[in-house]
């Protein structure tokens, strides 16, 4: 009899949480899903050059996925004003557990959409680049200066990653492997008389490897650790690695203070309708 009390009143408290967090939960959960279904449908129109006729739907998906962190945002701290207005302690704790562990993921998933529509661009005027290099304009330059002419501007949006998930020039230059470094730029001109569509082409093979250098990166900066061997190199990266790493320090910071009691009223402890107390079992 006591343990069906028991296990009945498990099962109420972790209703109980799911409930609270229920937004948490499933923002995560479409944020994820949108970030990869998203990347794998551009890619898929790449290969189609659908996306070259619909510029309204690159607007589209990228107005979508910037709401989605301010959503996200506006969803944890409904949860902590929830659970600080008189939850009990362990609801409170684990509310914020779930929001600290949540952003690392939504914000890993942004990362790695913003880092795939980078090297897409990156790519593409990497390509351009020594397209132009190829005209008679530029041939007397090219004599001059020779190697001094390789492209140096990067578009990517994390410098350090291990892959890129968009192949360029550099991998239709035959024979030539990639630990020598970059081709010599005659190479590069020569590889960009070939069609742009293939050139440029999405590097599936990458996805994993990427994704996970993005969650790495997610969980250094929430922690405020930051080795420097991955950083944003361009303003809308500085901006969501900023917000993330404030994000972690107020939820580390409402945490500690709940820890503490001195935050938010704390009500009574996890009770099931059968007078079950989650605290008989400690």
């Amino acid at each position: 009899m006591m343990n069906n009390r028991i296990k009945r009143g498990k099962m109420a408290v972790l209703f109980k949480f799911l409930r609270t967090n229920a937004w948490i939960l499933g923002i995560t959960i479409l944020c994820m899903v949108l970030f990869f279904s998203f990347i794998d449908l551009y890619a898929i129109l790449s290969r189609t050059n659908a996306h070259r006729d619909n510029q309204w739907l690159e607007i589209l998906i990228i107005i979508i996925l910037l709401l989605i962190p301010v959503a996200f945002i506006y969803a944890i701290f409904h949860v902590i004003h929830m659970t600080l207005t008189g939850a009990s302690r362990n609801l409170q704790m684990g509310s914020v557990l779930l929001s600290y562990i949540a952003v690392i993921f939504v914000f890993s998933g942004f990362y790695y959409f913003q880092s795939a529509i980078s090297d897409l661009y990156d790519a593409k005027e990497e390509y351009r680049y020594y397209e132009n290099l190829r005209t008679p304009a530029m041939a007397g330059a090219v004599d001059t200066y020779g190697e001094l002419l390789h492209r140096k501007e990067s578009r990517r949006s994390l410098h350090g990653l291990s892959a890129t998930l968009w192949h360029g020039l550099r991998q239709k230059v035959a024979g030539w492997p990639d630990e020598a470094g970059l081709p010599p730029i005659s190479k590069m001109i020569d590889a960009a008389r070939l069609p742009i569509d293939d050139v440029v082409t999405f590097n599936e093979e990458a996805k994993s490897e990427v994704y996970l250098d993005c969650l790495y990166f997610s969980t250094m900066t929430i922690t405020s650790t930051g080795f420097g061997d991955i950083f944003p190199e361009n303003r809308l990266g500085k901006m969501f690695a900023s917000i993330e790493s404030v994000m972690g320090v107020l939820l580390v910071a409402i945490g500690i203070a709940i820890a503490l009691g001195g935050l938010g009223s704390s009500g009574p402890p996890d009770n099931d309708r059968t007078g079950y107390n989650l605290e008989d079992t400690q």
